[in-house]
């Protein structure tokens, strides 16, 4: 993939916003405002785009040598990824002129990508960095085309993400919904797909699991596996295998994540760093699989990938000033990681 050519530290002035008007529409004018306003201190233009617009997105990636030195993701960790994508697929389709780098303004739950690369401070910093910061290459995940920056998911996880939707579309946006979802759904019975996955060592296995997590971020694997988060820090997935259990064996994996154990400890839990794998779910026709937060049926065979350099990143400058150099992501330090 070629990104974006020319200097990494000129100052951004023509800068493209992508939000979710719809997740809190009371707001969204409000954030809107506060958002242009800040890019202004900072002596940038923004103009807005509706980020669940996919013909949007893509008419400004397709017109943006004119109108957009950045692509800005205003949100959480499921914006940032839809954001990810539309530039990911704009520079396959056009990989000689590059596509502009992603900029975040971080306001989700989580905001474990914006964390990861020291973007989640206020909205003027935020501001700052797109427009006064540096551009670094960082890496994601990829499964059957798409990109995840955060993780990958199957099975029990899936079933909670989809059972919180549906609650929440019925009984509203709320942070009681979401929890009382995620009960009603651990202790009800779950699918445990049959998988066949084949290792990038050549290994080629069968088993039944209750989930399947791929992890690209070493934040939400620290307190998994410290180990296995400083592998993915240095350069691989985290491949977590949860083995086909009951509800008893299921509590009490959940108690020893509450309680501070080590998770891959467990018995019931499988977990590797990897380069590539290939997941088949035998016997069906699609893969309901969560990516960063976000729902999407994708063919039943998931092949997984590591990519060095996948998005170009709006970062702060060294010092917080404009003269930072290089374009290659810099070591993430991760505290209180023993090396692998």
């Amino acid at each position: 993939m070629i990104l974006s050519p020319g200097a990494d530290t000129l100052p951004l002035r023509r800068i493209v916003v992508a939000m979710n008007p719809h997740a809190d529409p009371r707001q969204a004018e409000v954030r809107r405002a506060a958002l242009a306003e800040a890019f202004d201190r900072h002596g940038a233009t923004a103009s807005f785009v509706d980020v669940t617009d996919a013909g949007a997105l893509r008419a400004v990636l397709e017109g943006r040598q004119a109108d957009c030195d950045a692509l800005v993701a205003a949100g959480g960790d499921g914006t940032i990824h839809t954001v990810a994508n539309a530039l990911a697929r704009a520079a396959a389709q056009a990989p000689r002129t590059g596509v502009p780098p992603m900029g975040i303004v971080a306001s989700g739950t989580f905001n474990y990508v914006a964390r990861r690369y020291g973007v989640d401070g206020t909205l003027d910093e935020a501001a700052r960095t797109v427009v006064s910061g540096r551009s670094i290459d960082i890496p994601a995940g990829e499964v059957s085309g798409h990109l995840f920056l955060n993780h990958c998911s199957l099975g029990l996880y899936t079933s909670i993400i989809d059972a919180r939707e549906r609650h929440k579309a019925t009984f509203g946006r709320h942070r009681w919904v979401a929890l009382l979802s995620g009960l009603a759904t651990l202790l009800g019975s779950h699918a445990r797909p049959r998988l066949r996955i084949r290792h990038d060592d050549g290994r080629e296995r069968r088993l039944r699991a209750s989930m399947v997590f791929v992890g690209a971020n070493p934040l939400q694997l620290t307190e998994l596996d410290p180990a296995l988060a400083q592998r993915v820090a240095d350069g691989a997935l985290a491949l977590v295998i949860v083995r086909a259990i009951d509800l008893r064996r299921l509590a009490g994996f959940a108690w020893r994540a509450l309680t501070g154990s080590t998770v891959v400890d467990a018995p019931e839990i499988e977990a590797e760093a990897v380069r590539t794998a290939t997941i088949v779910l035998r016997r069906r026709r699609l893969a309901r699989i969560v990516l960063d937060g976000e729902l999407r049926d994708l063919p039943p065979q998931l092949d997984l990938r590591w990519h060095e350099r996948a998005l170009r990143l709006r970062v702060p400058a060294p010092g917080g000033g404009t003269d930072g150099a290089g374009t290659s992501a810099p070591a993430v330090p991760l505290p209180d990681v023993p090396p692998a």
